[in-house]
């Protein structure tokens, strides 16, 4: 009996419907598992438990004989009931538990538990396909649908709603999509008659006498390898996704909707073009051992697009040829095995249940710490090798497919690093000091001949360098001890250069520095950056915790009398957690009586919106905060009560003397001096950050010259929000205090006039504001324009030569473009005096220099821009030189 065209159109329909909701459910469950797993292994966890779950309902289904109507109705409530019960419990109930391991079996059952109830649909979509001939003999179509649904699910349930209406609400239309889909089946759906398990071939098409069906046992171990095969290079590709997409959140969203539209296509063309038998199922894993050298082949196709421009599109062209023939392995499979479709579609994908566990978690957290992302790929194609040794009773099939796969896998053992070639860390202004690659990041050291400062990079995140950008780090060390009376134990969370527990160490009365990270190869760095850290980790007192900070202050009550933290960026996906209401909570039950918290925000880097409710969740935390600025960046101290400004506090001499000096904290006043307003007069933001509702992170990311708005513009949040610091520190402060609080504002309006200068000369113009002056008028008033010489006070003097450095700097470009040499050379040389490690500055001035028929100082300032940045030639501004005129052998000539 034909099956109506209506009714298969209602089955992929439902197919894609109960994939958007399962993926997207799947996606927020998974995202909010950290918040009792912990981060840096819940990714890999929650996958792991969500396949198996999935695959042990899809057994279970597959094996249920009929499929009455009203399962449809009820397994679709089921998972929209689970899915609420389960948010509830990953987002409020797992995080308040003590135990770890408590909190982590209660998340990974809420997870299982509702994976599991999403199981059975696609067995019985297959089953109801064609119910009078034992189901669909091809599910090709079936799963192309159900994967394609899976991409609005990651893309729209999974990010979009969330970012407008929350987390929790996502949830509940995830689930509503999964009971749309089971009404939907529900009616299309024949009863399925009793004993309908027998599978009919097609004598037009059946297997070849001397090959037959596949063994049921064989070609699920086949799925298990090629399940842990694909988890593996969506791992992967998340982690090359990261380099070249510039960040976590951006890649997170492309690759997973670049990885189903790929499996989806692979599941649809893959089938038609090869053998039907298990000789496809050969051709299929050879296919996916080649594409797998996609990886080290792409790099130079794939520069031509701009990822951040068109992230899924480059996504796609990352992910596509390796996922394509992967995601044909389970349709090629099921028509390989002989037996009633909904049975043998349950029995095949049962098998997931330890291949996602294999893939994911091994090379997560095995594999690619050990031998990096192009060996992590080598050991994948092993995989390979064994899933075509199912195909053994066809010996000819099966080591022809092992060697492809064998060879594949050799290849990429010797392979060049691929993450090496991502944009972002093949700069040719970076000297590489080295690279390292761990279960969480991509961790570099190099040395930035452009900027003239060595710096750590997480990923392509600068997450912290050396240089007067980065003096702010050693405040967040200083700044709260000087503010508690006796600082015994100080916790730091997140570790970087070390530039901060450092700082930290130079205080004799700390006696236990406890250093929270994440990353064990961020710490394994930090001899490079002894100059700053003073070799901390080796100091007695220092004991590092390796892992989620977050759970490490939950399990430490009562411990620490400041806890000093920089995290990564608030609006980063995992970050975010360190920056709610829930994360403070937990701080103020590990800070012992009297403790204090001191956070940084920057807010150079945070758009107003999302700056305004960082700073909320804070001064809403506690009972006492206090917002500060360091140069440009921000620092929050909590407390139950106001702090102490003591002056005995400030009686240091020797090292730690000569470093508060340094930052101007020196006496009671500098401290007193940098203090902007209190965390109580802070705005309400209209919608509050918390664990549930973590939507900043969610927000479209910006690029370009827009990116030099959110300076002033925070800065200017914080004029209007300026007080006089408390009433309680003014007599300690004395008279000094107030002189400096007002040389320092003064400082911070002729930085966010200078922002807005420079913003405008870029064509971005900021509202106006009546009540600012020009930058110039407020450096005379400082007594240091002219580029701050003989000025005392050190962040006067800092700002005052990077006023004149950009000024100089532009100056010379203008005289360039211009063709006015002479004047060039002038201003270039005096912006080399101000910044004498910037190797593009030297480089102007040698073609200002040669420009002038001055070819001793050309060479001399050619030969300084090489000594400091050997691939000079090889970047932008390199090349820009050589288009105005810099001869080319005059870098190698001046060595």
């Amino acid at each position: 009996m034909t099956v109506p065209v209506w009714r298969r159109a209602s089955f992929l329909a439902s197919a894609a419907l109960v994939g958007a909701g399962g993926l997207g459910i799947e996606t927020l469950l998974v995202s909010s598992a950290g918040l009792s797993m912990g981060y840096g292994r819940s990714g890999a966890i929650g996958i792991s438990v969500w396949i198996a779950g999935w695959a042990i309902g899809a057994f279970l289904g597959g094996r249920a004989r009929r499929t009455p109507r009203l399962g449809w109705l009820a397994t679709g409530v089921a998972c929209a009931a689970g899915a609420w019960l389960a948010g509830l419990i990953l987002l409020r109930v797992a995080p308040s538990i003590a135990s770890a391991s408590g909190a982590t079996a209660l998340g990974c059952a809420a997870i299982l538990l509702v994976a599991l109830v999403h199981g059975p649909f696609l067995p019985w979509l297959a089953r109801a396909w064609d119910p009078g001939r034992g189901g669909a003999r091809d599910v090709s179509l079936l799963f192309a649908a159900n994967l394609a649904g899976s991409v609005a699910g990651a893309t729209w349930i999974g990010f979009d709603v969330p970012a407008a209406f929350g987390r929790s609400t996502a949830i509940v239309v995830g689930g509503a999509a999964t009971l749309a889909g089971a009404v939907l089946a529900m009616l299309a759906a024949q009863p399925s008659p009793v004993g309908a398990a027998r599978f009919e071939v097609d004598p037009e098409r059946a297997p070849s006498a001397p090959l037959g069906p596949l063994a049921p046992g064989a070609a699920g171990v086949a799925l298990g390898l090629a399940t842990a095969w694909a988890s593996g290079v969506e791992w992967i590709g998340l982690r090359l996704g990261t380099l070249w997409l510039d960040g976590m959140q951006p890649a997170l969203s492309a690759v997973l909707a670049a990885s189903l539209l790929a499996l989806a296509l692979g599941a649809v063309i893959v089938p038609l073009v090869v053998p039907r038998d298990r000789r496809g199922v050969g051709w299929v894993l050879a296919l996916a051992a080649l594409g797998t050298l996609w990886f080290f082949l792409s790099p130079g196709l794939l520069r031509g697009i701009d990822g951040r421009a068109h992230p899924l599109g480059f996504a796609l062209a990352l992910l596509g040829v390796p996922l394509m023939p992967l995601g044909a392995v389970v349709p090629v499979l099921h028509r390989a095995v002989a037996g009633e479709s909904g049975r043998r579609l349950g029995d095949l994908v049962l098998h997931e249940v330890w291949g996602a566990g294999l893939g994911v978690v091994l090379v997560h957290h095995v594999v690619v710490p050990a031998f990096g992302l192009g060996g992590a790929l080598a050991t994948l194609c092993l995989f390979g090798v064994g899933a075509a040794l199912t195909l053994w009773p066809a010996r000819r099939l099966a080591l022809s497919a092992a060697t492809v796969a064998l060879g594949c896998g050799a290849w990429a053992a010797r392979a060049d690093e691929p993450a090496l070639a991502a944009p972002a860390l093949d700069n040719p202004a970076f000297q590489r000091l080295a690279f390292v690659e761990d279960a969480d990041f991509a961790v570099s050291v190099v040395d930035d001949g452009l900027r003239g400062e060595r710096t750590l990079l997480t990923d392509t995140f600068r997450a912290t360098a050396v240089g007067d950008d980065y003096l702010y780090m050693r405040a967040l060390g200083h700044l709260p001890l000087l503010l508690h009376p006796c600082p015994k134990r100080t916790g730091v969370l997140a570790f970087g250069t070390g530039t901060t527990a450092g700082a930290v160490s130079l205080h004799p009365e700390v006696e236990r520095i406890d250093v929270m990270e994440l990353s064990r190869a961020v710490c394994d760095q930090a001899h490079f950056f002894e100059e700053v850290n003073h070799r901390v980790l080796e100091d007695v007192r220092t004991a590092v915790h390796f892992g989620d900070g977050r759970r490490t202050l939950g399990e430490s009550l009562d411990a620490f009398d400041v806890v000093t933290m920089e995290p990564l960026l608030p609006d980063s996906p995992f970050a975010v957690y360190l920056y709610t209401p829930e994360f403070y909570a937990c701080v103020r039950a590990a800070l012992a009586p009297g403790g204090l918290l001191c956070q940084w925000v920057p807010p150079h880097a945070l758009e107003p919106e999302t700056f305004d409710v960082v700073v909320d969740a804070f001064a809403r935390s506690f009972g006492w905060s206090g917002v500060f600025v360091f140069g440009t960046q921000v620092l929050l101290v909590g407390a139950e009560l106001e702090p102490v400004l003591d002056a005995a506090r400030f009686d240091a001499s020797g090292a730690l003397g000569a470093a508060l000096a340094e930052l101007g904290l020196d006496t009671p006043s500098g401290v007193f001096a940098r203090y902007v307003t209190s965390g109580a007069r802070w705005p309400v933001s209209e919608r509050a950050l918390s664990d549930a509702d973590p939507w900043i992170v969610y927000r479209p990311r910006r690029r370009g010259a827009l990116l030099l708005t959110d300076l002033p513009l925070n800065l200017r949040r914080l004029r209007t929000l300026e007080t006089e610091p408390p009433v309680a520190w003014r007599p300690v402060a004395g008279t000094q205090g107030w002189k400096k609080l007002e040389t320092l504002r003064l400082v911070r309006r002729a930085r966010e006039a200078f922002c807005a200068w420079d913003a405008a000369r870029r064509g971005i113009q900021l509202p106006a504001d009546a009540t600012l002056a020009g930058f110039d008028e407020y450096l005379d008033a400082l007594g240091a324009n002219g580029g701050g010489e003989g000025v005392a006070d050190g962040e006067v003097r800092r700002f005052a030569r990077e006023v004149g450095f950009v000024r100089a700097l532009s100056g010379g470009f203008g005289a360039l473009a211009g063709g006015h040499d002479g004047m060039a050379l002038d201003e270039l040389t005096r912006a080399a005096s101000l910044r004498p490690e910037r190797a593009q500055v030297h480089l102007l001035v040698a073609l200002a220099a040669w420009r002038t028929s001055n070819p001793r100082v050309a060479r001399a300032a050619a030969g300084r821009a090489y000594q400091l940045c050997p691939r000079l030639l090889e970047t932008p501004q390199g090349a820009r030189a050589l288009d105005q005129g810099l001869p080319p052998e005059l870098l190698p000539e001046a060595l």
